[in-house]
């Protein structure tokens, strides 16, 4: 797991999203699913990663494939931050 990824990981966690067991929440979790996200929490997610990355996400990114895991988001931010740079 890399830090983008685990950044993620401790940000939802710190949002209370719901009533997991202590290590249910990792890479693969599925968010979105499993009720732990949901189009408020993502733009609440969105607005942390921005800050907390610097970056401005492009409309485009906006589609539910990029948000369905902490790891696909982590490739999101990895990919629009490398764009960038």
């Amino acid at each position: 797991m890399d830090n983008i990824e685990q950044s993620i990981i401790e940000y939802l966690r710190s949002r209370d999203v719901g009533s997991l067991p202590a290590g249910a929440l990792d890479g693969s979790t599925r968010l979105m699913e499993s009720g732990l996200l949901d189009s408020m929490g993502i733009m609440s997610l969105v607005t942390h990663l921005e800050q907390t990355y610097s970056f401005a996400l492009p409309d485009e990114e906006f589609v539910p494939e990029n948000f369905e895991t902490p790891g696909t988001i982590a490739n999101m931010v990895k990919r629009v931050t490398a764009v960038r740079n």
